[in-house]
């Protein structure tokens, strides 16, 4: 069997449930299920500058459940970064790129030690869109995908667009390359699609929105949904824009559902604020999975109004519960959706207003853009496991 060490240490600690977070532990269970893999799970010890290897069981019993007993997680078994098994393989699937391990620092010492590297890279955003970052979080993410292009023997990405730009990167940064040292990078960038088999929770509520959870009896339909932390990338001072300039007079709500992320303050203010507040404009902060689940059963629309996504799990999210699909004219989106949803511009409330009217008035085409999602066959957290495992197989 082949050795794969995780590190996972920003779920052991609890940080978030969701997002990359949940990605990390959908891929560990299905890792875990191989026959052909032997998966250890570690965090940093920051203190002592060596990994502590982690309850494998429990950690299990934690990704299907983050509520469960977190005191079994942690043994007192640490590992030196330099003392990793000879020929195993360092999965980084985490958003790693934070941790104050750095990867320009450990990724050497790993391929010294005769380990292979792999890396899940969820999105480059900071590098193609910066204007919707943080300025340290750039400087951090950049020395971070530096050592993933240098050190790195396999490198995944979820989509075509993200592999593109990785390869654009590559080309500008390490201009004294050959083209042949080009196009081997290219090749050992592999596409992962990852699951949208909707994960029940078990009443667990969902960071997705934060704390403090609300009920969804109140919301109205027919309404439009957007799911994803309420950020600027996100773009949904649109959805309120269009609420308020033609989409209340068409009768059609609108839900936002998410945690408030960073610089949403006066979005949020605003909506909070909005004479229809909770009467047509809402904003679900601390909805459970069971309560997301039904937010995408019921709703009109998924509107998604994104301006970049690494990939847009909440599209597929969406075709699994087969609502039909209104997305911006992203490069991403397209290549999620296709021809089974319907885009508008990402800064013209006005084409989202003309496309919902149409739809309410056009009843075989709604029905059209609605069997669109429900002819779509997402792909499983099975799926991806199996082929993360053919890329670790492969090295």
């Amino acid at each position: 069997m082949k050795k794969v060490y995780i590190d996972a240490t920003m779920v052991v600690r609890g940080i978030s449930y969701t997002g990359i977070p949940r990605v990390v532990m959908e891929v560990t269970k299905q890792l875990n299920k191989s026959n052909l893999l032997d998966i250890e799970i570690l965090e940093y010890d920051e203190g002592r500058k060596k990994f502590r290897v982690i309850n494998k069981d429990a950690f299990i019993e934690l990704c299907n459940d983050p509520d469960a007993d977190r005191k079994h997680l942690r043994t007192d078994k640490r590992i030196g970064l330099s003392s990793l098994k000879e020929g195993s393989v360092f999965f980084d699937v985490d958003g790693i790129w934070k941790s104050k391990l750095n990867r320009s620092y450990l990724y050497p010492v790993l391929k010294k030690s005769g380990v292979k590297v792999i890396t899940l890279i969820h999105d480059i955003i900071m590098v193609t869109h910066p204007q919707f970052c943080r300025e340290d979080d750039i400087l951090t993410f950049l020395e971070y995908i530096g050592a993933v292009m240098l050190y790195s023997d396999r490198v995944i990405v979820t989509t075509k667009t993200t592999k593109n730009y990785m390869t654009k990167i590559y080309g500008e940064i390490c201009r004294d390359k050959t083209l042949s040292e080009k196009k081997e990078f290219t090749e050992k960038i592999g596409i992962v699609p990852l699951g949208a088999d909707f994960k029940k929770s078990n009443d667990n509520k969902s960071d997705r929105g934060g704390s403090g959870s609300e009920k969804i009896s109140h919301v109205k339909k027919p309404y439009l949904l957007m799911i994803g932390t309420v950020e600027p990338r996100k773009n949904q001072k649109l959805l309120v824009d269009a609420y308020d300039r033609g989409l209340k007079n068409l009768n059609m709500n609108v839900v936002i559902a998410g945690h408030q992320g960073w610089h949403v303050e006066e979005l949020i203010k605003r909506i909070e604020e909005h004479p229809k507040h909770d009467k047509g404009i809402y904003y679900i902060n601390g909805a459970s999975d069971e309560e997301i689940e039904e937010l995408y059963k019921n709703c009109f629309a998924l509107a998604f109004p994104s301006h970049i996504e690494g990939y847009g799990l909440p599209i597929m999210e969406a075709m699994y519960h087969k609502a039909p699909l209104i997305l911006s004219d992203t490069p991403i989106n397209h290549e999620m959706a296709g021809d089974k949803a319907l885009y508008f511009g990402e800064d013209s409330p006005e084409e989202l207003i003309e496309i919902v009217e149409n739809l309410l008035s056009d009843q075989k085409e709604y029905d059209r853009l609605k069997k669109a999602s429900e002819g779509f066959k997402t792909p499983s957290w099975e799926q991806t496991g199996l082929l993360i495992e053919k890329e670790i197989l492969a090295l």
